[in-house]
This record gives C-alpha cells, structure tokens and sequence, in this order.
C-alpha cells in the first residue's frame, strides 16, 4: 500500500482551516521524515501572509511553541523558531528564551 502526501502547492489550494489541520496531523505525527515536518511547519506559519486568516493566529502560535517544546529534530525547532520571530509572535519571546537557553540541539538554540 502506498501513501499519497500532498505536495505543498497543494496544501496550498486547500482553506486556511482545512490546510492548518492537515498540517498539524503531520507536525504531530509524521515522525519518520523530519523534511515532511520542517514543511508543515513552514507552510503552518505561511497562513499567516493572508490577514483574513488572522482568526487562526492564536493556534498557529500555540502550535510553534509545541513544536519547540516536543519535536526532536533541531532543524524542525529552527523553522518554528524563526516563524514566531518572522511572524511578530510576541507573546512567544519567552518560549524562544526557554529553547535558547535549555534546548540540546546547537541548531535550536
């Protein structure tokens, strides 16, 4: 049986809600292919361009302090870390503090 993934152009076709919650699925879940989870992340924080999608700001946020605080990959940290810096999330300066300071990963911190 093969998996059929969605390139990201056409994550991108799909409504702001329905985008976020695939790509959640795949940040949470898609632990054997971490280039999967840097895009998700990446495409997560791209929602954002649109300010008719500001109403799912909150959740993208909560969603890359998540990724700080449980992804393994430090490449996968850094693209949420820079989305929060990127993006102006203010309210999560000290989640990047937090990751700064105590995360094992070089490319994390």
């Amino acid at each position: 049986m093969t998996s059929v993934i969605l390139d990201e152009y056409d994550f991108r076709k799909l409504k702001p809600r329905a985008r976020l919650n695939k790509l959640i699925t795949i940040i949470k879940t898609e632990k054997n292919d971490e280039s999967k989870r840097w895009d998700a992340v990446w495409l997560s924080g791209e929602i954002l361009d649109d300010k008719k999608n500001d109403s799912l700001r909150k959740e993208i946020e909560d969603l890359m302090v998540w990724v700080l605080d449980n992804e393994d990959n430090g490449i996968v940290k850094h693209e949420a870390a820079f989305q929060i810096g990127l993006r102006n999330m203010r309210d999560k300066i000290s989640n990047l503090v937090y990751c700064a300071v105590h995360d094992k990963s070089d490319v994390a911190r």
